[in-house]
């Protein structure tokens, strides 16, 4: 593509989002975003992990026990904690069943 060809694509056809990082105290990520050599690339793999986790884990809330997920979710201890949330219900859910919480 030319110049003027990839402007115009890049105008229509795409998105630029800066993140601004403070180099104290966010030097772990600012290390971490150096030693990967797609940056790009590598925060959309992330960010497409955490949907992915996010759909896997809305599907496995219709298979939990109604009484045992409304306990915890009830306690608040694990608001925002989708992985802490999951390990808490698989733990009662051995517990009341004897048997391991599967999808």
């Amino acid at each position: 593509m030319t110049g003027s060809k990839q402007a115009k694509y890049n105008k229509e056809k795409t998105v630029v989002v800066n993140v601004r990082l403070v180099k104290k105290t966010e030097k772990d990520i600012l290390d971490k975003l150096g030693s990967v050599p797609n940056k790009s690339g590598y925060i959309k793999s992330l960010i497409r992990a955490d949907i992915a986790e996010a759909k896997y884990f809305d599907q496995a809330v219709e298979l939990m026990d109604d009484d045992i997920r409304e306990e915890i979710h009830a306690s608040g201890e694990y608001d925002g904690d989708k992985a802490g949330f999951f390990r808490e219900y698989e733990r009662r859910h051995k517990e009341k069943y004897g048997e391991d919480f599967s999808i």
